[in-house]
């Protein structure tokens, strides 16, 4: 990251823009992410951005990362979960009207209604214990 953050800031200079290096401090801890917030306030409060150095910044922005990867507790950075939902239809005409459209003989149809309310009414019962 500092060598990547290193060349940027070089490469301004060679196009004539500078950035004075407390410019530079306060860039970095603006683009940090939310879960960084923590440390990112800590480091705003009790040093002086005037004087700190982006060394130093680095520094100790990496070993808050290793405590916390280490250690996992100084507020874990978690993957996000994903949650995956499905659409219910348990009302008896939405089933009644899918086998319809399958265009079943009406012997066959019968059957699976009986069998659509057999398994309907034991996922009821399943529920309730």
């Amino acid at each position: 990251m500092y060598a990547r953050l290193n060349d940027i800031v070089t490469n301004l200079k060679g196009l004539g823009e500078v950035y004075p290096p407390q410019e530079v401090v306060r860039k970095v801890l603006r683009s940090l992410p939310n879960n960084w917030e923590a440390k990112k306030t800590t480091i705003e409060e009790f040093k002086d951005l005037n004087t700190f150095e982006l060394e130093d910044l680095i520094g100790k922005l990496m070993t808050y990362e290793i405590e916390v990867q280490v250690d996992g507790g100084v507020e874990v950075v978690e993957k996000k979960k994903k949650d995956v939902a499905f659409k219910a239809t348990t009302k008896r005409k939405t089933v009644m009207m899918r086998l319809a459209q399958w265009k079943v003989k009406a012997s066959w149809r019968k059957v699976l209604q009986i069998f659509v309310s057999w398994l309907k009414r034991i996922t009821t019962m399943m529920r309730r214990q």
